[in-house]
C-alpha cells in the first residue's frame, strides 16, 4: 500500500456557510440567505459547460488557461482556495503581496505567497477565477509521478454546481441558480467548514459498533477513507509513510474499515489511515459521478460501473518515488519483514526495468498498480550505487 495523501492547504481564511433549511421550488433545497453566486457566463450561451478530465491515479486534472498558457490543474475539493506553483507564477509575472506560513499533509509548516491580481480561466467559461496563493508544488512529480502547475479549489466550487464524472472523464459546470437535479442519485447534506466540504459517513471498524463520522470530501486525495477511528480497530494494523504532499513525512497507521456507508451506498473492506485529516478521497469518489452543489449545501452521488470494485489492501512494503531526471523509480522506503525486503530491495535502490521493460516506459501509478496485483511476480533490474542487480519480488495473495 502506498499512502498517497494529498492534503495541500489547511491554514487559510475561513468562510463557513450556514446549512440550508427547507426546500425550494421543485423539491430543490433552498439557498442560505447569505449565499450569492457570481453570474454564470458560458461562451456557448448555455447553462452548462463540459470540460474533459484526465484521471491520474484517483485524482481528476482539468486543463486551464493561465495568461493564455494551458496548464493541467488538479481539481481539489479539499483545497480551501485555488493555487499556482511558485515557479510558474514567477515565470508568468504574477506579483506577490506578502509571504506567510501554512500547513499541508505533512508535519511542520510550508511557505506560501499571497498573490495580487492573479487568475486563471476555464475553457467554455467567460471571466477569470482568482488564484489566491502560490506554493512550491514541485514535489508532486516525484511523489505522484506528474507535474502539478496548480490546484483548483474552493473559490471555483463555490461559484457553480460542479459534476465530476470519473468514468466518462468529463466535468460539467452548471449555472448554480438555474440548476435542477434530475436523477436517481443519493443527495447527501454537506457542511462547508474552513472553506471545504464535509459529509457524514457511517464507519465500521473491527471491534466497534458503527459510528457516524464527519469527513472532508477530498477529490485531491488518492486515499479511500481516513479517520482516527482506525486506530481503535481490533483488526490488523501496520505503519506506513504518510504526510505525502506538502510538509514533512511521518508514519501513519494503516488498517481497513469493515464498512463505509454513504447514504444508501455501502462499501466493504475499505483501506485507510488513522492519522491526520479525516477524509473521503478519490479511491471512493471515483466509483461515482459526484455533484457538488455548495449553494444548496449538498453532494449528490450517482454510482458508476466501478461501485463494486474491490479495494486493494496488498502490502508490499515498498514506497516508490519518481526520479524526475531519469524517469526511473527510487525505493523511497522498504518496510522490515515486507515482501520487498524479502526480495532483497533496499532503501535508495533505483529500479531501471520491470520484467525487461524500461521503468521509464511506465507512469508511477502504473508501477504502483502492478505492485498491488495479488500473487504476481516481477523481475526487477535495479541500480544500487555502482552495482547492477536483479531481484525477483513475489507478491502475497490478498
Amino acid at each position: 500500500m502506498n499512502a498517497l495523501r494529498r492534503r495541500w492547504l489547511e491554514a487559510v481564511p475561513l468562510l463557513v456557510l450556514c446549512a440550508a433549511s427547507g426546500l425550494g421550488q421543485q423539491g430543490q433545497p433552498a439557498f442560505p440567505p447569505e449565499w450569492k453566486a457570481p453570474p454564470f457566463r458560458a461562451t456557448s450561451g448555455l447553462d452548462v459547460v463540459a470540460v474533459p478530465l484526465e484521471i491520474f491515479g484517483s485524482q481528476p486534472y482539468v486543463q486551464v488557461l493561465v495568461k493564455g498558457k494551458p496548464c493541467w490543474f488538479v481539481l481539489d475539493s479539499g483545497a480551501s482556495t485555488s493555487v499556482i506553483d511558485t515557479a510558474l507564477s514567477t515565470s508568468i509575472g504574477f506579483k506577490v503581496k506578502y509571504t506567510a506560513q501554512g500547513r499541508g499533509a505533512g508535519a511542520g509548516t510550508v511557505p506560501f505567497h499571497y498573490l495580487e491580481g492573479a487568475s486563471y480561466r476555464l475553457p467554455g467559461l467567460e471571466g477569470e477565477i482568482p488564484l489566491a496563493i502560490a506554493i512550491d508544488l514541485s514535489n508532486n512529480l516525484a511523489q505522484v509521478g506528474r507535474e502539478l502547475p496548480g490546484i483548483i479549489g474552493h473559490n471555483f466550487f463555490e461559484r457553480y454546481v460542479v459534476e465530476v464524472n470519473y468514468d466518462a472523464k468529463v466535468m460539467r459546470i452548471f449555472d448554480a441558480v438555474k440548476y435542477r437535479y434530475v436523477g436517481r442519485g443519493e443527495s447527501l447534506p454537506i457542511v462547508i467548514e474552513k472553506r471545504v466540504p464535509h459529509v457524514v459517513a457511517r464507519l465500521t471498524v473491527p471491534g466497534l459498533p458503527p459510528q457516524d463520522r464527519k469527513l472532508l470530501v477530498d477529490t485531491g486525495s488518492n486515499d479511500s477513507v481516513d479517520d482516527s477511528l482506525l486506530a481503535q480497530s481490533t483488526g490488523p494494523k501496520r505503519q506506513v509513510v504518510g504526510g505525502v504532499g506538502l510538509g514533512q513525512e511521518y508514519k501513519v497507521t494503516f488498517a481497513r474499515f469493515d464498512k463505509v456507508q454513504l447514504g444508501r451506498y455501502v462499501l466493504e473492506n475499505v483501506p485507510g489511515v488513522g492519522d491526520g485529516v479525516a477524509l473521503i478521497g478519490g479511491e471512493v469518489l471515483r466509483r461515482f459521478t459526484v455533484i457538488f452543489d455548495y449553494g444548496r449545501q449538498r453532494m449528490i452521488l450517482e454510482p458508476n460501473r466501478h461501485l463494486r470494485d474491490s479495494f486493494s489492501d496488498l502490502f508490499t512494503g515498498l514506497d516508490l518515488r519518481l526520479e524526475p531526471d531519469s524517469r526511473l523509480f527510487r525505493a523511497h522506503s522498504v518496510d522490515k519483514g515486507s515482501p520487498a525486503e524479502q526480495a532483497g530491495l533496499k532503501e535508495g535502490d533505483l529500479i531501471t526495468s520491470i520484467d525487461g521493460i524500461p521503468a521509464r516506459d511506465y507512469t508511477l501509478p502504473q508501477a504502483l498498480a502492478m505492485l498491488e496485483r495479488p500473487g504476481a511476480q516481477y523481475l526487477l533490474e535495479i541500480r544500487r550505487g555502482k552495482e547492477s542487480l536483479r531481484v525477483s519480488i513475489r507478491l502475497p495473495v490478498d
